[in-house]
């Protein structure tokens, strides 16, 4: 460009601002300038020239290029950037940019990156400026928050109110989580009514609780515009057992207790059910809160729902909801019980008297007094014994739930006359008559009428023994050395003198005691009598001795009483040996001057026969089947070692010894075996009854040795009020 000719003006200054390389630059400090022709000012300066020479071109900064991701906007798409949305769409993070030289507004930026990246919260105006201010320089990079959108304002939360409380307090809403069923599930009433346990009862179609449903909050806008909402959270209720969820409400189905697990209602009928389902109680736990009044078709209905259907006793329920129990009360009321199954009757005979044994009365002294006894039956001839009943069909009973309970039906049997009966038909029906005077003799299928022996005195030798097969009654007493059997029963008013022996097919009544040491009384029922004192008694029924056992020896096989009828020995076994099939029971056992007293259970003496018999077989068959293997030849007699030398037979004439030897040897292994199973049978018949039997007195002195079931302890120390039994530990004791 050809210079122009100026005045005489001073020349302007010609200056370039740059920033040198290798200097950094903050963005938003001022820049460096520096002066390329200082020197040449300063000597036209002084010079005086007026000619201003003309500026050198300035190139323009090269682009910046964009960043990955970014987005263009501006004049020609100069400038670009990068904003990232936060994860809950409320703020815009700006984390790079360039203007590339384009001038713009902190508000001509926002709308420019409003419009690239879909923004429509709020920008900062403040932090636009600045990064308008450092991209003028170079490009930003970094993590700027450069707008933010509205947060919505949370609502309320649901909440679930408990109706059944009637704003009585979280001391009441506790209750709501007691187990009613783990209470109820108790093993016996007594149990039962023992937790400590209380509650709230809600009747049928009641309330229990109810949802308030969560508020929806103030809406807020995110930075894309799209709205924003924080509703409160919801709760959730839900229906167990005997309610119902009724939109947002829980309601009672059954009259019960009320009980909350977690989310969950539930109504507990209270009704407890023993184990074998034939009674049912309402159980009544102390209540928090009680109805207005109480309705039977509350109660019929937890029945209900708890299975019972039938047994149910309405008037019960009546008196029960017209006098509820009091708040504070445990209490249990039987509301319903099942029906037991009948047997019918087998077919039996209808007498005309009373056929049943007793025991006779004691007297004061402990003497027995036989008249009150019933086991003789005196009947005069032609005196009617009664009438055929025919055999009666069952009547099944049903327990509570409705599970019928079947039941036996009678079982038709052939009662025929026996001796000195005769039988007529009267109406269609088979009646008994008595044809003699005499005692009637009832059996399982025969009805007899035996005369009885009758001694008014004594038995001495004016009388002899005595062996007849009826009964026999003597009012006096036996004399020394003399002897009574009877098929009957034998009743004694008076004394068994030492060296007696009564037998008897049933039982034996002594009235004032038997004495002796060489006295036996052996009896296929029951014995009764004052005193035993050095005798020996054996019977398979009970024994009943009104005072004292004194150093005798008696096996029963039923159970043994003592009572205190008199005396300073009333009550007392002292001494001998007295062993039992079922129990023992007394007032004393022992002494503190006898030196040994040993009572217990174990087996009958019908038992101990059988024992004694197998045993003894046993014995005699292993001693037999030894032999016979030793004459056959043969290492065992195992059925397959017989056959075997059935087959080496030689000659016809061995054959007949061998074969007969091989059958004796099958015999007797059959005897073996028999009475095998006959021993097991009555050990564990005996383990049994020595498993259920007990040694029970007020006082059991210390030296007095108890056996169970051959099992013999001895008592240390003197115990009292104690009961001695059996256990899979063995012997024990505990109070009575």
């Amino acid at each position: 460009m050809p210079k122009k000719k100026m005045g005489q003006r001073r020349p302007r200054r010609l200056v370039t601002n740059t920033v040198q390389p290798g200097e950094d630059h903050k963005p938003g400090a001022p820049m460096q300038v520096r002066s390329e022709n200082r020197t040449a000012d300063e000597a036209q300066s002084q010079a005086g020239s007026l000619e201003v020479a003309e500026p050198e071109a300035v190139s323009e900064p090269e682009p910046i290029p964009p960043d990955e991701g970014a987005k263009s906007f501006g004049e020609g798409q100069r400038c670009w950037a990068i904003v990232e949305i936060s994860e809950d769409r409320l703020r815009a993070t700006l984390t790079a940019m360039a203007l590339n030289g384009l001038v713009l507004t902190a508000q001509e930026l926002a709308r420019d990156l409003g419009h690239v990246f879909g923004l429509q919260g709020h920008f900062d105006g403040k932090v636009l400026r600045q990064l308008i201010e450092q991209a003028k320089v170079d490009a930003v990079r970094g993590t700027y928050p450069i707008a933010h959108g509205t947060p919505a304002k949370p609502g309320q939360d649901g909440r679930v109110e408990l109706d059944c409380v009637k704003g009585h307090g979280e001391a009441v809403a506790q209750s709501l989580v007691t187990d009613y069923a783990g209470a109820l599930a108790g093993a016996s009433l007594e149990e039962v009514i023992a937790a400590k346990v209380s509650g709230i009862t809600v009747a049928p179609g009641q309330v229990v609780a109810h949802i308030v449903a969560p508020t929806e909050g103030t809406p807020g806008k995110d930075m894309l515009g799209k709205p924003l909402t924080s509703p409160g959270a919801a709760v959730l209720i839900q229906a167990g057992s005997h309610t119902r969820l009724d939109e947002d409400q829980i309601v009672a189905e059954v009259f019960g207790y009320v009980r909350r697990s977690g989310e969950t209602f539930e109504v507990v009928p209270p009704v407890w059910i023993p184990k074998e389902g034939m009674e049912a109680y309402l159980i009544h736990f102390p209540e928090l809160l009680r109805q207005e009044s109480y309705e039977p078709e509350w109660i019929l209905g937890a029945l209900s729902a708890a299975g019972v259907t039938h047994g149910v006793d309405k008037e019960a329920i009546d008196a029960l909801c017209a006098d509820w129990p009091a708040a504070t009360e445990a209490d249990a009321i039987l509301v319903a019980a099942g029906s037991d199954p009948e047997d019918g009757e087998d077919t039996h005979v209808d007498f005309a008297f009373d056929p049943s044994k007793r025991a006779g009365a004691v007297r004061a002294d402990g003497s027995i007094d036989f008249r009150e006894r019933n086991a003789v039956v005196g009947v005069s001839q032609g005196d009617l014994i009664g009438k055929l009943v025919s055999a009666a069909a069952a009547i099944p009973g049903s327990d509570i739930l409705g599970k019928e309970l079947p039941a036996k039906d009678g079982e038709d049997k052939n009662i025929a006359a026996g001796e000195n009966v005769t039988t007529k038909s009267e109406d269609g029906t088979t009646v008994f008559y008595s044809d003699i005077d005499g005692a009637v003799s009832i059996s399982a299928e025969v009805i007899e009428v035996q005369p009885i022996f009758t001694v008014s005195g004594d038995v001495d030798y004016e009388t002899g023994n005595i062996d007849v097969p009826m009964n026999v009654e003597i009012g006096g007493s036996v004399r020394s050395g003399f002897k009574i059997k009877s098929g009957g029963s034998v009743i004694i008013g008076g004394v068994l003198e030492p060296g007696c022996e009564v037998i008897a097919a049933d039982d034996v009544i002594v009235a004032n005691g038997l004495f002796g040491e060489t006295t036996r009384v052996t009896a296929g029922g029951n014995v009764e009598t004052k005193m035993i004192q050095n005798a020996t008694v054996t019977l398979q029924g009970d024994l009943r001795v009104g005072s004292f056992i004194y150093n005798a020896i008696v096996r029963a096989g039923g159970t043994v009483t003592v009572e205190e009828g008199g005396g300073v020995r009333a009550g007392s076994i002292i001494g001998g040996e007295v062993i039992a099939g079922k129990h023992v029971r007394a007032k004393w056992i022992g002494s503190a001057e006898e030196a040994r007293t040993l009572v217990g259970i174990g087996a009958s003496p019908q038992q101990h026969r059988e024992l004694l018999k197998a045993e003894g077989c046993l014995v005699s068959s292993n001693r037999e089947i030894s032999r016979l293997v030793e004459a056959l030849g043969l290492r065992s007699a195992t059925p397959e070692a017989m056959t075997a030398r059935a087959r080496r037979i030689g000659s016809d004439a061995e054959r007949g010894r061998i074969e007969a030897q091989i059958a004796d040897l099958e015999a007797v292994l059959r005897e073996k075996s028999e009475a095998q199973s006959t021993l097991q049978r009555i050990e564990e018949e005996v383990e049994a009854a020595v498993a259920g039997g007990k040694v029970r007195a007020t006082t059991i002195f210390s030296n007095v040795h108890l056996e169970f079931g051959g099992q013999v302890s001895r008592v240390d120390q003197t115990v009292t009020d104690a009961e001695f039994y059996m256990s899979k530990e063995g012997m024990r004791w505990r109070p009575k």
